[in-house]
């Protein structure tokens, strides 16, 4: 593999780690008592993201849960 590719490969790999420490952050968030609206407000999102991201719609493949 080409030295670009390698840093694709480890661009894709750090981008991937955030998304789940993301992911795991708002969950936390949302478990410590914090309203979806503060959640969405912190991360830059509505409270409609907010939920969208602890509550995936299964029926488009995505489960982002953990």
């Amino acid at each position: 593999m080409s030295a670009v590719l390698s840093t694709v490969r480890r661009a894709a790999n750090r981008r991937q780690d955030a998304e789940t420490a993301y992911r795991a952050a708002v969950r936390a968030a949302r478990e410590a008592g914090h309203t979806l609206e503060e959640i969405g407000k912190a991360a830059g999102i509505s409270k409609q993201g907010a939920h969208y991201l602890l509550n995936p719609d299964t029926r488009k493949g995505e489960d982002h849960g953990g």
